[in-house]
Protein backbone atom coordinates (compact mmCIF):
# COMPACT_ATOMS: atom_id res chain seq x y z
CA UNK A 1 0.00 0.00 0.00
CA UNK A 2 1.52 3.57 -0.61
CA UNK A 3 1.55 6.12 1.45
CA UNK A 4 -0.17 9.25 0.34
CA UNK A 5 1.48 12.69 1.10
CA UNK A 6 0.45 16.50 0.69
CA UNK A 7 2.73 18.99 -0.54
CA UNK A 8 1.86 22.61 0.55
CA UNK A 9 3.63 25.92 -0.60
CA UNK A 10 2.46 29.08 1.26
CA UNK A 11 4.10 32.64 0.79
CA UNK A 12 4.54 35.36 3.46
CA UNK A 13 5.10 38.79 4.20
CA UNK A 14 8.13 37.79 7.10
CA UNK A 15 7.26 40.46 9.80
CA UNK A 16 6.60 40.16 13.17
CA UNK A 17 3.06 41.74 12.15
CA UNK A 18 2.71 38.94 10.02
CA UNK A 19 3.19 35.95 12.36
CA UNK A 20 -0.15 35.47 13.66
CA UNK A 21 -0.84 34.66 9.71
CA UNK A 22 1.64 32.80 9.83
CA UNK A 23 0.88 30.38 12.67
CA UNK A 24 -2.63 30.34 11.57
CA UNK A 25 -1.61 28.52 8.44
CA UNK A 26 1.17 26.06 10.48
CA UNK A 27 -2.02 25.30 12.73
CA UNK A 28 -4.25 24.47 9.86
CA UNK A 29 -1.28 22.64 8.70
CA UNK A 30 -0.85 20.44 12.00
CA UNK A 31 -4.94 20.27 12.53
CA UNK A 32 -4.26 17.91 9.55
CA UNK A 33 -1.73 15.81 11.01
CA UNK A 34 -1.99 12.70 13.29
CA UNK A 35 -0.26 14.34 15.42
CA UNK A 36 -0.87 14.06 19.25
CA UNK A 37 -2.47 17.70 20.56
CA UNK A 38 0.81 17.91 22.86
CA UNK A 39 3.24 17.10 20.00
CA UNK A 40 1.14 19.98 17.57
CA UNK A 41 1.46 22.37 20.22
CA UNK A 42 5.33 21.78 20.63
CA UNK A 43 6.25 21.44 16.78
CA UNK A 44 3.94 24.69 16.44
CA UNK A 45 6.47 26.15 19.19
CA UNK A 46 9.67 25.29 17.65
CA UNK A 47 7.87 26.76 14.05
CA UNK A 48 6.93 30.45 15.75
CA UNK A 49 10.90 29.82 17.02
CA UNK A 50 12.30 29.28 13.94
CA UNK A 51 9.97 31.90 12.08
CA UNK A 52 11.07 34.65 15.02
CA UNK A 53 15.00 33.64 14.05
CA UNK A 54 14.10 34.40 10.28
CA UNK A 55 12.05 38.04 11.29
CA UNK A 56 14.88 39.23 13.98
CA UNK A 57 18.11 37.47 12.46
CA UNK A 58 17.94 36.88 8.89
CA UNK A 59 15.97 40.31 8.01
CA UNK A 60 16.70 41.95 11.20
CA UNK A 61 12.92 43.22 11.15
CA UNK A 62 13.26 44.98 7.83
CA UNK A 63 10.93 42.79 6.62
CA UNK A 64 11.32 39.90 3.62
CA UNK A 65 9.72 36.88 1.72
CA UNK A 66 9.05 33.93 3.39
CA UNK A 67 8.21 30.87 1.56
CA UNK A 68 7.32 27.65 4.02
CA UNK A 69 6.69 24.36 2.45
CA UNK A 70 4.79 21.81 4.24
CA UNK A 71 5.20 17.98 3.76
CA UNK A 72 2.66 15.82 5.67
CA UNK A 73 2.40 11.99 4.94
CA UNK A 74 0.74 9.40 7.51
CA UNK A 75 4.67 9.11 9.01
CA UNK A 76 6.05 12.48 9.02
CA UNK A 77 5.79 16.56 8.82
CA UNK A 78 7.99 18.55 7.97
CA UNK A 79 8.22 22.27 6.81
CA UNK A 80 10.64 23.95 5.05
CA UNK A 81 11.41 27.81 5.53
CA UNK A 82 13.00 29.41 2.72
CA UNK A 83 14.49 33.50 2.84
CA UNK A 84 16.77 35.13 0.86
CA UNK A 85 17.50 37.61 4.27
CA UNK A 86 21.48 37.57 5.84
CA UNK A 87 23.21 34.24 6.36
CA UNK A 88 21.84 32.54 9.51
CA UNK A 89 22.46 29.13 10.30
CA UNK A 90 20.21 28.80 13.76
CA UNK A 91 21.40 25.39 14.61
CA UNK A 92 25.30 26.61 14.78
CA UNK A 93 24.55 28.84 17.58
CA UNK A 94 25.95 27.82 21.00
CA UNK A 95 23.38 26.06 23.39
CA UNK A 96 22.30 27.53 26.36
CA UNK A 97 23.11 25.39 29.50
CA UNK A 98 20.87 22.63 30.55
CA UNK A 99 17.40 24.27 31.75
CA UNK A 100 14.35 22.09 31.89
CA UNK A 101 11.77 23.94 29.10
CA UNK A 102 9.64 24.94 31.80
CA UNK A 103 12.07 27.36 33.67
CA UNK A 104 13.05 29.05 30.32
CA UNK A 105 13.19 32.36 29.99
CA UNK A 106 12.40 34.12 26.71
CA UNK A 107 15.57 35.31 24.79
CA UNK A 108 17.81 33.10 23.12
CA UNK A 109 16.71 29.78 23.71
CA UNK A 110 14.82 29.32 20.51
CA UNK A 111 17.30 26.33 19.11
CA UNK A 112 17.08 24.88 22.68
CA UNK A 113 13.03 24.39 22.08
CA UNK A 114 13.84 23.49 18.30
CA UNK A 115 15.90 20.55 19.23
CA UNK A 116 13.72 19.54 21.91
CA UNK A 117 10.25 19.70 19.98
CA UNK A 118 11.70 18.29 16.32
CA UNK A 119 12.82 14.92 15.51
CA UNK A 120 14.82 16.37 12.68
CA UNK A 121 16.46 20.19 12.17
CA UNK A 122 18.80 20.90 9.03
CA UNK A 123 19.68 23.82 7.63
CA UNK A 124 21.67 24.84 4.18
CA UNK A 125 22.69 28.02 2.86
CA UNK A 126 21.68 27.51 -1.04
CA UNK A 127 23.07 30.78 -2.77
CA UNK A 128 21.32 33.30 -1.74
CA UNK A 129 18.98 31.24 -0.05
CA UNK A 130 18.76 30.23 4.03
CA UNK A 131 16.74 26.70 3.86
CA UNK A 132 15.65 25.28 7.26
CA UNK A 133 13.74 22.17 7.66
CA UNK A 134 11.92 21.35 10.75
CA UNK A 135 10.59 17.88 11.04
CA UNK A 136 8.30 15.54 13.68
CA UNK A 137 7.77 11.79 13.33
CA UNK A 138 4.16 10.82 13.81
CA UNK A 139 3.54 8.32 16.27
CA UNK A 140 0.97 5.41 14.67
Amino acid sequence: MTESAENLVQHFDATLETLPQILSWVQQILSRSLLSKKAALHFELAMEEAIVNVIMHTYRQLGGKLEIQALLTEKILAFTLIDEGDAYDPLSAPLKPEVPIEEMVEGGLGVKLMRTYCDGLSYERVGQRNVLILSKQIAR
